[in-house]
């Protein structure tokens, strides 16, 4: 009798391994399923905007980085990025600030103008710099001359557009005399 009790406890050892081994097998490959698609979705739309961290750089040298006398805000934008870039990109965010106060305009190319215009006025969409291409725009308020401006860059995304990181940011002054905002 005693050989038989050892034995069934011997056994009931081997069964209780086996089955935690097919648990642990059944958990690995249902978190394979669920998790390794998720964490490569995941790394993918991530890594989607690593390339435009610094694909739109303003340019003061023109000196319409600026507020006018009607407070109309002034930016030249560059577009600094690898001509491969260019198809990528749909537009650009602009995020105006004054203290605590921040308002944000898009420009997406072939948008019709808005508060946000090309400087020359001489297109009625709005234009997205390509790369080494340098474009002044005006944003038309409602009478705030704003401290600075953030450019983000917007891409083509396998989900429609992604707004990227900020790219650049510069400080706004008031316009040099001979310097016009207004069309």
């Amino acid at each position: 009798i005693m050989a038989t009790k050892a034995g069934r406890k011997g056994l009931s050892a081997v069964v209780a391994t086996v089955l935690l081994m097919l648990i642990t097998i059944v958990a690995v490959i249902i978190i394979s399923q669920v998790l390794v698609p998720f964490v490569k979705t995941s790394l993918n739309t991530a890594s989607e905007c690593v390339n435009y961290w610094e694909y739109f750089v303003f340019d003061d040298s023109f000196g319409y980085s600026c507020y006018d006398d009607e407070e109309n805000n002034g930016i030249t934008l560059t577009a600094s990025g690898e001509e491969r870039q260019n198809n990528s990109i749909v537009g650009f965010d602009l995020v105006f600030n004054k203290g605590v106060e921040s308002q944000k305009s898009s420009a997406r190319s072939g948008a019709p103008i808005g508060e946000l215009r090309m400087l020359d006025g001489s297109i009625t969409n709005i234009k997205i710099p390509k790369r080494g291409e340098t474009l002044s725009y005006v944003y038309y308020n409602n009478g705030i001359a704003y401290e600075s401006v953030d450019v983000y860059p917007v891409i083509k995304s396998r989900d429609g557009e992604r707004i990227c990181e900020k790219s650049d940011s510069i400080k706004l002054k008031r316009c040099d005399s001979g310097v016009s905002l207004t069309n």
